[in-house]
């Protein structure tokens, strides 16, 4: 898991990604089952 980036925006861009992804893997997974 990379968290530590040296782009600041890609931190800000990370965090509310990880969190739609969280939600896509679910649904997702969900989805194929």
């Amino acid at each position: 898991m990379v968290k530590e980036k040296p782009n600041s925006t890609r931190i800000y861009d990370e965090d509310g990604y990880r969190r739609r992804a969280a939600c896509l893997c679910v649904k997702g997974s969900d989805e194929t089952e």
